[in-house]
């Protein structure tokens, strides 16, 4: 194992600490943040048009019911992602 930790090359170190890596990471969390906020309105939009569509069947329920904890799931959880990602002064 501490052959394979030496044979990094010692640049990977210096790509690592660079502040433009780090910035894409945290562009990257905000813009998976962004993806889970619309595929949560998305989600919630659906449960809403399946609940005004009517039906009482099985079925139609269980999408309501599915479709819209996923929304409210994937909703908060991007705008949490979009919230907590601390965007540094360049």
């Amino acid at each position: 194992m501490w052959a394979v930790i030496a044979s990094f090359p010692h640049w990977w170190f210096h790509v690592i600490s660079n502040s433009t890596f780090v910035k894409i990471i945290l562009m990257e969390k905000r813009i998976l943040g962004i993806i889970l906020s619309l595929l949560g309105i998305a989600g919630l939009i659906y449960a809403g048009v399946c609940f005004m569509n009517g039906g009482e069947t099985t079925r139609n329920i269980k999408a309501i019911i599915f479709s819209g904890v996923l929304g409210g799931i994937f909703f908060f959880a991007g705008i949490g992602l979009i919230r907590n990602t601390k965007d540094k002064a360049t």
